[in-house]
This record gives C-alpha cells, sequence and structure tokens, in this order.
C-alpha cells in the first residue's frame, strides 16, 4: 500500500468491536439501555474535522468522497455553533448507481455529546439545512429491547436482514470514542 494514500488524521485507525456476545457480556447479558441504528451497504468511512480528511476504518483515503467535505463542514460548523465542540463524523459511503456516492452519518466523533444530543441536532440540521445536504443524511437511531435470551437475539437481529443493509450499529446511550481503541460501548454487527 502506497503509504501516501494513507489518512493523516489522528482518528486512523478507527476501530470498534464486532462481537456482539463481547458486547452483551460487558452489559450484563443484555441489549437493554442501548441504542442501535441500521449500517447501509457500503464503506465504513470517517471524516476528520482537523484534517478535512475522508478515509476508510483502515486509514485509506477515500477520494470518491471529495464531493461531500463541503456537505460536511456545514455540517460540523454548525454543530460547532451550536454546543461549542468539533466533531468529526463516522457513518457509511454508500455507492449510488450514475449517481454521486451518499453519506449515512452513524455517529459524531466527539466524546463531549451524548448520543442523544447527537442525534437531535444531526437530526435539526438535516431538516433546516436539507437543500443544501443533498448527499448526506444521519441514519435514524432507535431504543434497543432488552435482550437476553439467544432466541430473542436470533429473531430481533432477524428482523434487520433486508436488502441494502449491512449490518446494525449497536452504543451505549453515552458513548465515549476512543480513537485507535477497541471499545466496549460500540459494536458493528453484520446481519
Amino acid at each position: 500500500m502506497n503509504i501516501s494514500t494513507m489518512a493523516a488524521s489522528t482518528l486512523r485507525p478507527m476501530t470498534t468491536g464486532i462481537e456482539l456476545a463481547d458486547f452483551m457480556a460487558s452489559h450484563g447479558g443484555s441489549l437493554g439501555g442501548t441504542f442501535h441504528c441500521p449500517v447501509y451497504m457500503g464503506v465504513r468511512m470517517l471524516w476528520d474535522y482537523d484534517t478535512d480528511e475522508c478515509f476508510s476504518a483502515e486509514g485509506v483515503i477515500l477520494p470518491e468522497a471529495e464531493h461531500l467535505k463541503p456537505q460536511l463542514r456545514l455540517i460540523a460548523d454548525e454543530v460547532l455553533r451550536e454546543t461549542g465542540v468539533q466533531a468529526g463524523m463516522d457513518g457509511i459511503l454508500v455507492k449510488v448507481k450514475d449517481s454521486p456516492c451518499h453519506f449515512r452519518i452513524i455517529d459524531l466523533a466527539s466524546p463531549e455529546l451524548s448520543l442523544w444530543r447527537q442525534v437531535n441536532l444531526l437530526t435539526d440540521l438535516a431538516a433546516s439545512l436539507e437543500s443544501e445536504l443533498p448527499h448526506v443524511r444521519p441514519a435514524q437511531h432507535f431504543h434497543t429491547p432488552s435482550v437476553k435470551s439467544e432466541k430473542q437475539l436470533t429473531r430481533w437481529l432477524k428482523t434487520w436482514k433486508r436488502p441494502g443493509l449491512g449490518g446494525i450499529y449497536i452504543k451505549e446511550a453515552e458513548m465515549i470514542y476512543s480513537p485507535g481503541v477497541s471499545s466496549s460501548q460500540w459494536c458493528f454487527v453484520k446481519v
């Protein structure tokens, strides 16, 4: 791999837990008290506020995401104005046939903002800036049921197996983002 294609961001590499059993064990064997959002088919991407880079989970620059930067900067500047916090964005780059790729935000990379503050803020911004954000949208978050048994878990996961969905992103209500460190507070589950 050519080192010149690697992101300069301090957020590289972004690592997240992927073992649902480990995540549940760290939460007392249940998914209750967590939140989840759908993860669309595509490439995991993080946009760094400081370096203005769009890169993959492996830290490789994604040139096909260049057209998203002004939209991501617009959202980030509004978040900064509203909260006083600089935040990068974590999400999924979705390729669209005969159209520029889209970006679904699943998280703001900022430890200062609680999950529900992030969700409400992104929802409000997406609504108020809709005409200026043709290719960027936040992913919808849902409260996760208290799933304790293997049977309940299998039944719950089955509802998420649908076309265009690559997985589920699960995290605690007050998730802390730690660049380059695997965390028991968030989990990406392939479906």
